[in-house]
C-alpha cells in the first residue's frame, strides 16, 4: 500500500541564468509568468542549447510526492508525460527519487518551464503546459492501495483533469483513504468559484492553502479561515510565509512558528516542502506539535537552495523522522 498517491501537472522545471537584454530580445516582461505555445517552446530549446541549466521535475504535487518519498513514505505519482527527451527525463528522475511509476505517457510534447534567472535574482517564467499534461479519466487505473489521495488545485481547471480527479478522489473514499487537496493559486479559487468550493465540500480531508488562497477561500486571511472551513475539512493548513502556519483540527488551533533561515536564496519549493512533510507526519501519526516542527524545518531546508526540492536529507530533519 502506498502512503500518498499524488495527481498533478507533470511540467519539468528547467532554470537558467540569463541578461536582461535575452528578456527584451524575445519579448519576455521581467518577472512575469507567460503560457507559451509549442513554436515558442521549440524556440527557446535552440536558444539555451548552449547554456547551463538547471533542470528538475516541477509541478506542486509532484514535488510533494518526492519530497514525502525522501523522507521516508511510500508514494506514487499519477502525470501525463511525452514521448520526447523532456518526457522521459521527468519519468526516470521521480522514478530515481523513489516515487513509483504511475505515469500515463503519450505522443507529444511534455510540459516544461523556463525560469529565467537575471543578475538582480527577479525569476521570469515561460510555461508550456504540453498536451500530454491532460489525463483523461479513461486513461486511469485505480487498482493501487493508499493512504492519502493529493490532488492538485490546479487540476481542477480543465474538464478533462476535474473529471479525473473526481474519480480519483471518489476512489479514494471507496477505499477508505483521506484526500488532499493544495489549492495552489489563489487564482484558481477565483477562476473555478463554486466549483472549486463544492469539491472542498464533498471530497476534501485534507486542505492546504496560503493567506491569497484562504482569502479567496473564504474572505479571510487568518485564523478566522481555518474556523470557517472546520465544519468542512478534517484539517487545514493555513501557510503564512515567514511567520509560520496554522493547523485547525478537533477544534482547535495550533500555530506553528518557522525556522529562522539565515540566507533565503529560493523560495519556490517551500510551500511544497512543507505539505510533504505534514503529510508524512500525518501518515506516521505524529503529534502536531511533532509535525509542525518538521514541516517548518524542512521547508526551512528548501529556501536556503537554488533548486525547489530537496535531494538529500539533512541530519537535522532524519532526527524528526525517526518515528517511535
Amino acid at each position: 500500500m502506498f502512503d500518498v498517491v499524488g495527481f498533478g501537472n507533470s511540467v519539468l522545471d528547467i532554470t537558467v541564468d540569463i541578461e536582461d537584454e535575452f528578456l527584451a530580445q524575445n519579448n519576455l516582461t521581467k518577472g512575469n509568468f507567460l503560457l507559451i505555445g509549442d513554436s515558442d517552446s521549440k524556440k527557446f530549446d535552440e536558444l539555451l542549447k548552449e547554456k547551463k541549466t538547471i533542470r528538475f521535475p516541477g509541478g506542486s504535487v509532484s514535488n510533494i510526492i518526492a519530497g514525502i518519498a525522501l523522507l521516508g513514505g511510500n508514494t506514487a505519482y499519477i502525470g501525463g508525460v511525452g514521448d520526447d527527451e523532456h518526457g522521459k527525463e521527468y519519468l526516470e528522475k521521480t522514478v530515481n527519487t523513489g516515487v513509483s511509476d504511475l505515469f500515463i505517457q503519450k505522443k507529444g510534447a511534455t510540459g516544461k518551464c523556463l525560469t529565467f534567472i537575471t543578475k538582480d535574482g527577479e525569476r521570469t517564467f515561460a510555461v508550456n503546459l504540453g498536451q500530454c499534461n491532460f489525463v483523461s479519466q479513461e486513461e486511469i487505473n485505480t487498482g493501487f492501495e493508499t493512504k492519502i489521495m493529493l490532488i492538485e488545485g490546479y487540476k481542477l481547471e480543465h474538464d478533462v483533469d476535474y473529471h479525473t480527479a473526481v474519480k480519483l478522489v471518489k476512489y479514494a473514499k471507496q477505499i477508505g483513504a483521506k484526500v488532499a487537496l493544495d489549492v495552489n493559486d489563489a487564482g484558481v479559487i477565483k477562476r473555478l468559484g463554486d466549483k472549486l468550493v463544492d469539491f472542498v465540500k464533498e471530497y476534501v480531508d485534507i486542505l492546504f492553502m496560503n493567506e491569497d488562497e484562504a482569502e479567496a477561500l473564504t474572505g479571510f486571511m487568518d485564523e478566522k479561515a481555518l474556523t470557517t472551513l472546520e465544519k468542512i475539512c478534517e484539517l487545514t493548513v493555513l501557510k503564512v510565509g515567514e511567520k509560520g502556519s496554522f493547523v485547525r483540527t478537533n477544534n482547535e488551533t495550533l500555530k506553528v512558528m518557522p525556522k529562522k533561515v539565515d540566507l533565503v536564496v529560493n523560495t519556490n519549493g517551500a510551500g511544497d516542502a512543507y505539505a510533504a512533510a505534514f503529510l508524512f507526519g500525518i501518515i506516521n501519526k505524529m503529534t502536531l506539535a511533532k509535525i509542525g516542527e518538521l514541516a517548518s524545518k524542512f521547508a526551512a531546508c528548501v529556501v536556503s537552495k537554488q533548486e525547489a526540492r530537496l535531494m538529500s536529507l539533512p541530519e537535522e530533519i532524519k532526527a524528526l523522522t525517526m518515528v517511535k
